[in-house]
């Protein structure tokens, strides 16, 4: 496969596929004695990586940057740079039902005419994953181009019918904003909108612009080594992208000449233009304006609507996408409204069950609390006021059971120490969650929407504990458990979600197994543990 390569001087090679070990890039040309750090490579990747918002796709991946050659004792030897990030979410099962069929508005059909093979999980090389390597050697750019006193900044212009009002363009707010708008007002609609496509599931499409400013007068050639040439190259090559345009684009068109000139005249000894209709170039060459140019991207074509295709024997046939992917394309940033535009109070009071990142809840008591008051403080001849051990365990299943981090207030005495009273009945209480837990009668793990525990014989059992791999995130959204009891399977409990830990206690029933069924899930649940227990 040609193509990998771009540049001259300054030569990148992207390598690897959305669901293959790792993806990366090789940069040839950066010279040597250039301070140059993972960290400065990965600020960059922690921006584009995916699962930071609402408004991107789900898969979670850390993106971590590798630096493989090229670097030494900090700084570049001026020997190829090879940069390596490990793909460790892939979900390639999500992608099965496309390996016969081709996705409209993807290039599964293209791949299998020019080869006659494709690699169907998740597109490949032609999936958005491959920009890793695009934004990783991009880094090592941007500081290059610092030391020469060059910045690049990029925003949203639009999304979908919205775009951003330049009167109100504020570069701290396209830094902030969950689109990465430049204009706060907008960014509110976009959202508004973008959610609003998702619940119909939609994608939209939109516009980036991105400034480069301390450019020099004169970078490019006239002919086919055309600044504007070689960017409109570089910017069609990033897949989606079906338009480029440098200053007024397409608007020029429709000028007249009076209208479309750049007046040049001088300032303080230096050739200025009095506008930049050009968008900072002239005959293919740099005028030492700021470069203005603006990437047009289509609508995600992976929809979660049926969608009429044909597949690999020449079939029609109706196919739904599943798996993980953004609803627009264009960049989204990094942003304190991660979850969604609701009020955080208000999601803080419930969560929500739906969204990206796992925040455990924090069950806040004093260990001292029995009298009905919240005793943060010691008192004297307050030891009645410790909560009994039967209280405690009940907080206990009711917070680490349900996925929270149960935190115990203390109370040193005015020695600095704890009160020997605190301190037996925390030992009492750490002794009752090994008697209950610590001995399971039978455990199971697995990948699966169901798994049967069985337990040897018929015997008591009245609790469970289910806990979820919580690297791989919150998969479950409901669930139940079944008792075998006399050869036939009885509901014993029912759930909305697991997480770290679920503590699950049920009337006691003699069985010989027990049954998790899945009945939604986000994703193949990930269970590390499933286990029963008897407790008297």
């Amino acid at each position: 496969m040609a193509g990998s390569t771009f540049g001259n001087i300054f030569k990148i090679t992207t390598w690897g596929e959305s669901h293959g070990k790792a993806l990366g890039v090789v940069v040839d040309g950066c010279p040597a004695g250039l301070p140059l750090s993972e960290e400065d490579i990965q600020k960059y990747l922690d921006r584009r990586k995916p699962g930071t918002s609402a408004i991107t796709t789900q898969r979670k991946e850390a993106d971590q940057v590798e630096i493989l050659s090229g670097v030494f004792d900090g700084k570049t030897t001026g020997t190829p740079i090879s940069l390596m990030v490990r793909n460790t979410s892939q979900i390639s099962a999500d992608y099965s039902e496309i390996a016969e069929n081709y996705r409209p508005g993807h290039a599964d059909y293209c791949f299998d005419a020019k080869y006659g093979f494709r690699d169907y999980r998740g597109g490949g090389r032609s999936s958005g994953r491959e920009t890793i390597g695009r934004v990783a050697a991009g880094a090592i750019a941007a500081k290059i181009l610092e030391q020469m006193g060059i910045t690049v900044f990029a925003y949203t212009r639009s999304i979908g019918p919205i775009d951003a009002d330049p009167a109100k363009y504020n570069r701290d707010t396209a830094r902030s904003t969950i689109t990465a708008m430049p204009d706060a007002e907008a960014d509110e609609k976009a959202c508004a909108y973008l959610h609003q496509a998702r619940e119909n599931c939609d994608s939209v499409g939109g516009c980036m612009e991105c400034l480069v400013e301390g450019l020099p007068a004169g970078i490019g050639d006239p002919v086919f080594e055309k600044l504007d040439a070689n960017l409109a190259k570089a910017i069609m090559s990033i897949g989606a992208v079906k338009a480029v345009e440098l200053g007024d684009g397409a608007e020029a068109a429709s000028h007249t000449g009076s209208e479309n000139n750049d007046p040049f005249r001088m300032e303080n000894g230096k050739v200025v233009k009095t506008s930049n209709h050009s968008g900072g170039t002239l005959g293919g060459m740099s005028d030492g304006s700021p470069l203005l140019v603006r990437a047009y991207v289509k609508p995600t074509p992976s929809i979660f609507r049926p969608q009429q295709t044909v597949n690999c024997s020449g079939e029609n046939t109706e196919l739904t996408i599943r798996g993980r992917h953004d609803p627009i394309i264009v960049p989204c940033s990094h942003h304190k409204r991660i979850e969604s535009s609701i009020d955080q109070l208000e999601l803080l009071k419930h969560g929500d069950k739906n969204g990206r990142y796992w925040v455990p809840a924090m069950a806040d008591t004093p260990l001292r609390g029995a009298n009905g008051r919240h005793e943060w403080f010691w008192e004297p001849d307050d030891e009645n006021n410790i909560y009994p051990l039967n209280t405690l365990m009940d907080k206990y299943e009711k917070s680490v059971g349900r996925n929270a981090t149960l935190i115990l207030g203390l109370t040193p005495d005015p020695t600095g120490l704890i009160p020997a009273g605190d301190a037996q009945r925390l030992k009492e209480m750490g002794d009752e969650i090994n008697r209950r837990f610590s001995s399971p009668i039978a455990r199971i793990s697995g990948q699966k929407k169901s798994l049967t525990l069985k337990l040897g014989k018929e015997q008591s059992v009245n609790y469970c504990i289910i806990q979820e791999n919580i690297k791989n995130g919150e998969r479950i959204r409901q669930y139940q458990i079944e008792a075998k009891v006399n050869g036939k399977w009885q509901t014993v409990c029912k759930g909305e979600s697991v997480g770290h830990k679920r503590i699950e206690k049920f009337e006691p029933v003699e069985a010989t197994a027990l049954r998790l069924t899945v009945s939604e899930s986000v994703a193949l649940p990930d269970i590390i543990n499933f286990s029963a227990y008897s407790v008297k």
